[in-house]
């Protein structure tokens, strides 16, 4: 893919470029520690192995970005559109994912302990060996399929939960 800016490898720890259009942006390696981008457009941008713990990516528009391997501990994501995200093996402990959208995203192999996927939309996402630890899924939408290959045989209360689905009794 051709980029249309190259920032690989820079250091723009706490930088603000809340609301900027920065799509198809190559920032691979790229040290975003603390930074506010809210409502910035990184759609197609890639990110892979970047550095974003801390960072406010609230209502940003994320989707089709490859962030395989990056940093996102204690990000802020809430309402960010991830639809198409590459999140493989990337590492989302901690992280606020409020609300966000991640119909078919890659979680594969991802680190979610402790994050926060509450009224997120995880429709179609690939949670395939994800570490979900302590991870909350409360009003998440997500199909039972998916849930499999999270859990090798999750019990049937689980899977209620975690889809919504609370059996009466």
């Amino acid at each position: 893919m051709k980029y249309k800016a190259d920032l690989s490898e820079t250091n723009l720890t706490g930088i603000n470029l809340s609301g900027k259009k920065l799509q198809q942006v190559n920032l691979r390696g790229a040290d975003l520690s603390g930074a506010k981008l809210e409502c910035t457009n990184l759609e197609k941008a890639n990110l892979r192995w970047a550095k974003l713990k801390g960072a406010v990516l609230e209502r940003a528009n994320l989707s089709g970005a490859n962030f395989s391997s990056a940093e996102l501990q204690g990000a802020d994501l809430r309402l960010a559109n991830l639809s198409g995200a590459n999140l493989e093996g990337a590492d989302l402990r901690g992280a606020n994912l409020y609300a966000a959208n991640l119909k078919g995203a890659n979680l594969k192999d991802a680190f979610l302990k402790r994050a926060c996927f509450q009224n997120a939309d995880m429709q179609e996402a690939c949670l395939e060996n994800a570490k979900i630890n302590a991870a909350s899924f409360e009003k998440t939408k997500v199909s039972k399929d998916q849930l499999w290959k999270v859990w090798k045989m999750p019990s049937s209360k689980q899977l209620e939960e975690i889809a919504g689905e609370e059996k009466d009794d």
